[in-house]
């Protein structure tokens, strides 16, 4: 038979903790929208506070990260394009003759 050291009790403890307050959190949560569905009848009530969701649609998250991404390349390059106008001197470039 295992014999559970006081340590390892400890941790069970914390663990109990840090999951009671998650499942509290998320009941609250979770009724506070509830009431606010119930308290609108169906219809659009613009005091109602908005639903907002814990976690973000995968989909949707990368598309805007690509859709990021892309901006953030054009961007590069508009400012490198500027970087390269303000640092002519007006030397001659080697190669074009």
């Amino acid at each position: 038979m295992d014999v559970i050291r006081k340590g390892e009790k400890m941790e069970y403890a914390i663990m109990g903790v840090i999951f009671g307050l998650f499942f509290l959190i998320s009941y609250r949560k979770g009724l506070k929208d509830g009431l606010s569905i119930n308290s609108t009848n169906g219809s659009c009530n613009v005091n109602s506070e908005v639903i907002t969701p814990l976690v973000k649609n995968p989909i949707q998250a990368v598309k805007k990260y690509k859709q990021n991404k892309e901006e953030e390349k054009k961007v590069d390059l508009t400012l490198e394009g500027i970087q390269n106008m303000l640092n002519y001197t007006g030397d001659p470039q080697g190669g074009g003759k």
